[in-house]
């Protein structure tokens, strides 16, 4: 399995809904986020952990700031839907923004 940090440079904005980021493609803003490389078992496995497509959509992006080309799938939602239930994350960066926050998160015990 390969990993990259990408900096997506795409018309889109995330929201933090408390446990997890959302993605909507409809705003202008970068993400920072990760690549992951999955067969198509695994993409099956993510869809399930992500609710595509009930909670979800997947659209097919290009990564261009790293070069990355191809069948690059995100889940996002639409701006309304991921504004419904959270902020919007500034910068782009959702564990940068989850660092600065001062809500409690979860706790493991």
């Amino acid at each position: 399995m390969h990993e990259s940090t990408c900096y997506v440079q795409l018309s889109k904005s995330g929201y933090d809904w408390g446990a997890y980021p959302v993605v909507s493609l409809e705003e202008d803003g970068e993400i920072v986020g990760e690549w992951v490389e999955v067969t198509d078992e695994g993409l099956k496995a993510l869809d399930r952990l992500e609710g595509y497509p009930w909670l979800y959509d997947r659209a097919i992006v290009e990564d261009v700031a790293n070069g990355f080309r191809g069948c690059i799938r995100v889940y996002c939602m639409t701006a309304g839907k991921a504004k419904d239930r959270g902020e919007r994350v500034e910068g782009g960066d959702w564990v940068e923004h989850v660092q600065r926050s001062s809500r409690v998160r979860f706790t493991l015990s």
